[in-house]
């Protein structure tokens, strides 16, 4: 992928207890603009991911992956 060089905001999931992980990345997916996009970077293969959030926000989201781990993985998700 030729991603954005420039990504409207960073979300380090790993960060977060297990529990806060899916909350917190829909809504700071919710919370970009039209055209912004979040790099989410993961400790683990986001298998299910995609399909929460097509479940949660529909089409107002794509989905490219930057790059896959072990033992990072990071995908940049842009608002639609």
């Amino acid at each position: 992928m030729t991603g954005p060089v420039h990504y409207t905001a960073v979300l380090d999931a790993r960060l977060f207890d297990p529990l806060e992980r899916l909350p917190r990345i829909v809504q700071s997916v919710a919370a970009l603009s039209p055209g912004e996009t979040l790099l989410l970077v993961t400790g683990q293969r986001p298998e299910r991911l995609p399909g929460y959030l097509r479940q949660e926000l529909g089409d107002r989201v794509s989905w490219e992956p930057v790059a896959e781990g072990p033992p990072v993985w990071r995908v940049c998700l842009r608002r639609r």
